[in-house]
């Protein structure tokens, strides 16, 4: 059915084309408006007849710039997955899958559409299509629900091994307490970005839940690249916060908080087989040219490193802050060696301008300067690093509050002490140099400037710019 405003704010668009230009209107749905709810029926798709999802994904002939609306409402079935989508769009009139109370200003709702993973072993979401937007839909696991991920992107199940799917936006959506992963991307995907969700309980049926998980181990023509995860809330996660495999390239994390990183062993999955239990980082990073900066971690258990990172291979963790966290083994900071990583590729991988902060290890597995360097952070034992024993809670602004701005007090040995490279040339904040040199640890220490962060750290970020990232420092 025709959507009588969807048509005059088409009308209006046509006009903005004229004076805008191509690329500020990328991405976004401007034909009609079709509505399924749970209970629908039919074949008109209206706002007041809307037809059932199964319907509208498989039948409806949904063209580029198109919006299917999911109206308010649990929708589930027995196989997998869930909401299957097929139709996408084409460059600049992407298809939209959109709960009808998506505000689209990046804060979270709580009555969405919500998409039910019944059965043990179902996918919530997955795409099979190239131009798409996800918008504010819930996908909740019943805690042993969506044992492939939450949201699955790739060709997994798909009829052409060699298919890659590319351009699919996931935002403002939420996964609540699935049995296995949040994001599971791990087949032939390209430009892809998830922003503005929120994950809220993973690993509540099989002791891997990792909130993102990305890339392939295995074969290198499933290889995922330009993928971007940022602006996101996560918590209550078992295994990694953001886990890169073998075959991922371009891979960004970037302005996520994270916090509540869970333990099998522990308990903290009553019920659940932890026989396999192996915890590992908050962020791991396998593959090439990967980077985890300006991210916020606090309060967890991990397994054999806070950071893990492959060695000679541009992979990049910088602007970080760790705090509250009990690492089991064997280090604070582990460089990867086993036997799923990729061929290395000669150039040095980086850990640098973190904060590491009441965590309980501070050292580096196997330090190795010429496959990773490791520099210029506060809270490692390391040369060129403020170690752990030297730290004080007096440098920061509010470490109690989770704001690790640097204080006045902060000491010579951070503040422009960053003499030798690598370090970043802007802080977490997106704050360039101060003086010339920049400081150690994630921020940079500027006079008169109030610590930032702190609204952020207690509720899930709000949308707001992205931190400058200033390329190869």
């Amino acid at each position: 059915m025709r959507d009588f405003a969807g048509f005059v704010l088409r009308l209006a668009i046509c006009w903005v084309n004229l004076i805008l230009p191509a690329t500020l209107l990328t991405s976004y749905c401007f034909g009609e408006n079709y509505y399924v709810s749970p209970t629908g029926s039919g074949t008109e798709c209206g706002i007041s007849t809307p037809c059932s999802l199964d319907y509208g994904v498989s039948t409806l002939n949904l063209q580029p710039g198109d919006v299917l609306i999911l109206q308010p409402g649990t929708y589930t079935r027995s196989s997998s997955p869930i909401l299957e989508i097929t139709k996408g769009g084409s460059a600049g009139n992407y298809v939209c899958y959109r709960a009808s109370d998506y505000s689209g200003n990046g804060n979270v709702t709580r009555s969405r559409a919500v998409i039910l993973s019944a059965g043990a072993r179902t996918h919530g979401i997955r795409v099979h299509a190239d131009y798409v937007r996800l918008q504010g839909i819930k996908v909740v696991g019943n805690d042993f629900g969506a044992s492939g991920g939450a949201f699955n992107v790739g060709n997994e199940g798909y009829a052409d091994p060699t298919r890659q799917f590319h351009d699919i936006i996931i935002e403002d959506c939420e996964v609540y307490h699935v049995k296995n992963s949040g994001f599971h991307n791990t087949t032939a995907a390209y430009n892809v970005e998830v922003r503005y969700c929120w994950v809220n309980g993973t690993g509540y049926g099989e002791w891997w839940g990792e909130a993102f998980y990305t890339g392939n181990k295995t074969d290198p023509a499933l290889t995922i690249h330009d993928y971007k995860v940022h602006h996101n809330t996560i918590q209550d996660f078992t295994q990694n916060a953001f886990d890169v495999k073998k075959y991922a390239s371009n891979v960004e994390f970037y302005n996520n908080r994270a916090f509540d990183f869970r333990d099998c062993l522990s308990g903290d999955r009553p019920g659940v087989n932890c026989s396999r239990q192996r915890n590992e980082g908050w962020i791991e990073l396998s593959g090439h040219d990967n980077s985890a900066y300006n991210n916020i971690c606090s309060r967890g258990k991990t397994g054999y490193g806070l950071v893990a990172i492959q060695g000679n291979s541009n992979n990049r963790i910088y602007n970080n802050v760790f705090t509250d966290m009990v690492s089991v083994t064997p280090a604070c900071v582990a460089i990867k060696s086993i036997n799923s990583d990729i061929a290395e590729n000669g150039t040095d991988s980086y850990v640098y301008n973190n904060t590491f902060f009441n965590c309980l290890r501070s050292d580096i597995g196997d330090p190795d300067d010429t496959r990773f360097l490791v520099k210029n952070n506060i809270g490692i034992d390391y040369r060129d690093n403020v170690a752990a024993s030297d730290v004080r809670a007096a440098w920061f602004v509010n470490p109690s509050a989770y704001d690790f701005h640097l204080a006045s007090s902060a000491p010579g040995t951070v503040i422009d002490a960053a003499k030798v490279e690598p370090y970043s040339t802007t802080d977490l904040d997106g704050t360039p140099i101060f003086n010339g040199i920049r400081d150690r640890g994630a921020y940079e220490f500027t006079p008169g400037k109030p610590g930032s962060q702190t609204s952020a750290q207690s509720k899930p970020i709000a949308q707001t710019s992205a931190t400058s990232f200033t390329g190869d420092e």
